[in-house]
């Protein structure tokens, strides 16, 4: 009956060490996959924080674009103030930004032309502000076209760094996403898997206990045919010869019990030992032998039991052991075998008991490999170190909370929010964390998940407020999430300080505001300018007529009655009033393309520069080369009109040269379509390759060569309304080149 309760305790054993395995091996795959799912989540955080920092940046950006054209326009010093405090905040921006993109090589291109770019551009404000203190007003508001370009420059920047960013949350959350499901579907799997095994463990210890019973029985069936056996040798000697053949079978069958029982012990990893003490002798099972990694066939004593024992062990086991045998009491004990491949862990279980038929007294044990069983602590202990190195490295403040609300746990970010120690935080309710008027978000979302599980997350958005120890308080951003294990519900808390970010978001609508304001006076400055034209076009063109009618009729009908010198100032009259109405045309003309609306489309631009010269009639005997091209995204009426002005140049400054040559090239930059027209005309000195894009600014006198200048402004117009560049190279008398840039992404 003893050896039954044993087996049977060392089944039990078994099965719950098995259990412990199946949980660790749980908790192992879901620590896991929270820590990738919490990475995602960090990700994230970070990327949005730099998206936050790139609109301020951007928004700065246009605080020194306006007042850079608002003081050179006004002189005025009240615009002045947005530069200098944009001036202050840019480097301690973009420092941010460097710290966000420190391991994102393309950003870090990015910012490295950001911060070079809004040097340049503060040093051209800088240097409008001394050009318009000293009076210079017509240079200063040359470096405001300058710096506007510049501005552009650092806003295409910026739109690809937001949307570089952009495209990385997205391919966060999509990992985050997965890592998500992954969680759920390692938990399921998991715990479909330990049900299984735990049920089919349960069997296993079903039968056994049933085989040990069996046994049980079996073995006092034996001993009752082994009494009768008895009886009857002490009654008749013969019968002895007759019940040879039962005893036989008896001790065959006690074999056969006693091979079950080694089978037994080997499933259960438990051996069993008998050491006879005044004879130092110890016999022992297979599983003894196999756990010890000793000979069956070799003595085995006290003293080589302690050789296998570890070093730090050995003494504790001999004074427990020798204590048991001075006091005639059973023990209990724990401890390890010294292996160099692996450690072995073993509990063992023993009694002295005295032998009346050879007066002698033994210990009698079991021992038991429970190896498996403490590397299954050990990595749960592991684990847990692990989940809160990993909380308190949260960039947020982590709440655990159990079902009933109260806390047990806290990271290091939530004692700095909310200025408790983790101590005293441990075990007070959530709600202490709350203002009054929020209380109850958190029993509410208690009912819901115990009515539906599957409310498996609460985002309580923007609209929350936390209150510290001190009783101030502030936003917060707080996302639940519950963890269901086998014997209890928790509930994580994220809680994030939004203060800043409520900061960022009023001036974001106040900058809005202001665009709006600034919109509405851009659009009132239209409207005076579309007067303007109307009254250029219709109050100034009908004097210049009525000048021009009357020089040519007294040119016609009075010219004898004037004398050479009134016939020359006649003749200067009639040649101004002509130029006046030139210019008024090309005025009218220039405004016009400034309000013209773009509507672009994929189009053949050779096919378009083959027109514009077949309209020209080329009648100088100019040799034009036309390069081959690819189609172009953009408005094929105002790049006709691009086209125009700049051939109509190269015809008109290669007319003295004895073999004109045009050469019309293309090629491809990167994103961009790049057009050149070269001439070996009388060229142009480079110091004014960028004021020949003024609106009538001429670099040759009106005697010879006709025009006002206005082509080349109205052609930078187009180009700047097509998101382009244009620009010029020459030397005087070596010819000129001029190219435009078009981008084709949206080709």
């Amino acid at each position: 009956m003893a050896a039954g309760k044993e087996l049977l305790f060392s089944k039990i054993v078994g099965a719950f060490a098995f259990g412990l395995f199946i949980v660790a091996l749980v908790h192992v795959l879901d620590f896991s996959t929270s820590e990738e799912l919490i990475g995602a989540f960090k990700k994230t955080g970070e990327a949005q924080g730099a998206l936050l920092h790139l609109k301020d940046t951007e928004l700065l950006l246009k605080d020194v674009q306006r007042s850079h054209r608002g003081y050179v326009i006004t002189a005025q010093p009240e615009f002045l103030n947005p530069f200098h405090e944009a001036e202050k905040e840019l480097p301690k921006q973009l420092e941010v930004l460097e710290q966000y993109f420190r391991n994102k090589p393309g950003q870090q291109a990015d910012i490295n032309l950001l911060g070079e770019l809004a040097a340049q551009k503060v040093a051209y404000v800088r240097s409008s502000i001394t050009l318009v203190q000293e009076g210079h007003s017509e240079q200063a508001m040359q470096e405001v076209v300058q710096g506007k370009r510049l501005f552009d420059q650092l806003l295409l920047v910026m739109d690809r760094m937001q949307r570089r960013e952009e495209q990385y949350i997205n391919t966060v959350r999509e990992e985050a996403a997965y890592y998500a499901a992954k969680n759920r579907t390692v938990v399921l799997i998991a715990s479909v898997a330990s049900a299984m095994l735990l049920v089919f463990a349960l069997r296993r210890i079903a039968l056994e206990v049933g085989n040990v019973q069996a046994l049980q029985e079996k073995l006092r069936e034996a001993n009752d045919e082994l009494s009768a056996s008895n009886e009857e040798l002490l009654t008749i000697n013969q019968v002895l010869s007759e019940n040879e053949s039962s005893l036989l079978e008896a001790r065959q069958a006690l074999e056969l019990r006693e091979q079950q029982l080694l089978e037994a012990q080997a499933i259960s990893r438990t051996g069993s030992f008998v050491w006879n003490i005044q004879e130092n002798k110890v016999s022992f099972t297979q599983e003894y032998a196999r756990i010890f990694r000793i000979r069956t066939d070799e003595p085995y004593t006290f003293e080589k039991f302690l050789t296998r024992l570890h070093p730090e062990d050995r003494n504790r086991v001999q004074q427990v052991i020798q204590e048991s045998i001075h006091h005639k009491t059973p023990y209990q004990l724990e401890y390890r075998l010294n292996f160099a491949d692996q450690p072995v862990h073993l509990f063992v279980n023993a009694k002295p008991v005295y032998d009346d038929a050879t007066n002698q007294w033994h210990l009698f044990g079991t021992v038991a490999d429970i190896t498996f069983l403490k590397e299954a602590q050990a990595e749960m202990k592991a684990q847990e170190e692990r989940f809160r190195a990993l909380l308190e490295s949260a960039p947020d403040a982590m709440i655990i909370a159990d079902q009933q609300g109260r806390i047990s746990l806290a990271n290091l970010q939530a004692e700095k929010l909310f200025g408790y120690t983790k101590e005293a935080l441990v075990g007070r309710p959530i709600n202490l964390l709350l203002p009054q008027r929020y209380q109850h978000l958190f029993a509410n979302y208690q009912k819901a998940y115990s009515k539906n599980p599957d409310v498996q997350k609460l985002e309580l958005g923007e609209d929350l407020w936390g209150v510290d120890s001190k009783g101030r308080e502030f936003p917060v951003e707080v996302n639940f999430n519950p963890i269901q294990n086998r014997e209890e519900l928790f509930f994580v808390a994220a809680i994030r300080d939004i203060s800043q970010r409520r900061v960022a978001e009023q001036r974001l609508k106040e900058a809005y505001q202001k665009l709006e304001q600034t919109n509405h006076e851009l659009k009132n400055a239209n409207a005076e300018l579309g007067t303007f034209s109307y009254s250029i076009s219709h109050d100034l063109r009908a004097p210049l007529r009525t000048i021009s009618g009357y020089s040519s009729i007294l040119k016609d009908e009075y010219a004898e009655n004037l004398n050479e010198e009134g016939r020359k100032f006649l003749e200067i009259i009639r040649l101004s009033a002509n130029r006046m109405g030139t210019l008024i045309h090309d005025l009218l003309e220039f405004a016009k393309f400034g309000k013209k609306a773009v509507h672009k489309r994929n189009f053949d631009m050779h096919a378009l520069i083959l027109q514009v010269l077949a309209d020209k009639s080329l009648k100088t005997g100019a040799a034009v080369v036309v390069e081959t091209m690819e189609p172009v995204w953009g408005d094929p009426a105002l790049l006709r009109q691009v086209w125009e002005n700049l051939i109509s140049n190269a015809i008109k400054f290669t007319g003295r040269q004895e073999k004109p040559i045009i050469n019309i090239s293309y090629r491809r930059e990167r994103e961009r379509q790049v057009f050149c027209i070269k001439d070996n005309g009388i060229g142009f000195d480079p110091d004014y390759s960028q004021e020949m894009f003024q609106v009538f600014k001429r670099l040759h006198a009106d005697t010879a060569f006709e025009g006002t200048g206005a082509g080349l402004a109205i052609a930078k117009r187009i180009i700047e309304a097509h998101a382009g560049k244009i620009w010029a190279s020459g030397q005087t008398g070596a010819g000129a080149t001029f190219c435009f840039s078009l981008p084709i992404a949206e080709a």
